[in-house]
């Protein structure tokens, strides 16, 4: 089964945690970063 690729939204992702977070999924879904400091930023998978 193909696995799908999924958007995701990563409260807090300009934090030490989020940042992990977010370069774990964008390999394989949609990120949606959402943090404090911008409004948002968006990577599509490869």
């Amino acid at each position: 089964m193909k696995p799908r690729r999924l958007r995701v939204a990563v409260i807090g992702a300009g934090g030490t945690i989020g940042r992990a977070v977010v370069g774990a999924l964008r390999e394989r879904h949609e990120v949606i970063a959402l943090s404090r400091g911008s409004m948002y930023r968006q990577w599509k998978a490869r």
